[in-house]
């Protein structure tokens, strides 16, 4: 996206909230739709996004924060940044100034730059959604297509089936087999057959006590 487009005066993005704009920057990194981004765009974004307005997704930049919160040097944070920005997932609210802004007990303040999260047409596009209105904060997603609907039930499918818990095979009598031996072995009339124990002396010689000797002394 151009940099003339990375404006929320501009944009052709959405706003977003930073909960749904996770998913967002999640599936443009795994889609590999910008050659510079990777998992530490996700790192990025998610720092911002923790740090977001949850309601208008509104953020406050700050480098210096962000490099030492995650560990990364300012350049890097900077060009991750700016690749949110050209996928149209991040716009300018407010640009920063180093103009001094003389604040009370502070011998510099510049102003800060502000972001927002954006959501770009092409992911509506790809999710099926329907938007209408215009402006950054005025479009709005209305509905769904049929093809967005029959892709968001198979994700919900897909994540069921990613959290449901395995379990061992069934047996041919249809129990699972750790399932049914647990309960056996729980089980009070699961018993070793009285003339299974073994008694001491019964079949054998006991064992000769080394205190007492052996028995026929």
């Amino acid at each position: 996206m151009p940099r003339e487009e990375q404006e929320a005066t501009t944009t052709a993005s959405r706003r977003a909230q930073p909960r749904a704009w996770r998913r967002v920057v999640r599936w443009f990194v795994d889609a590999g739709l910008h050659p510079r981004a990777s998992a530490t765009t996700v790192r990025v974004a998610e720092d911002l996004a923790r740090r977001m307005d949850f309601v208008e997704g509104r953020v406050i930049y700050d480098l210096a924060g962000t490099a030492a919160r995650l560990g990364l040097s300012e350049p890097t944070v900077k060009r991750h940044v700016r690749t949110l920005r050209e996928l149209g997932a991040l716009v300018w609210l407010e640009h920063g100034s180093r103009r001094n802004l003389h604040l009370p007990g502070r011998r510099y303040a510049g102003t800060a730059t502000v972001y927002g999260a954006a959501v770009p047409p092409c992911f509506d596009e790809a999710m099926g959604h329907r938007v209408e209105g215009a402006g950054y904060s005025d479009r709005l997603v209305v509905g769904v297509t049929g093809a967005g609907r029959a892709r968001a039930v198979a994700e919900a499918q897909r994540g069921a089936a990613s959290r449901r818990p395995r379990h061992d095979p069934l047996s041919p009598g249809g129990y699972r087999r750790a399932d049914h031996d647990v309960a056996r072995a729980r089980s009070p009339h699961h018993q070793v057959p009285r003339h299974r124990r073994h008694r001491p002396g019964h079949g054998r010689r006991a064992c000769p006590s080394p205190l007492r000797g052996p028995p026929d002394a």
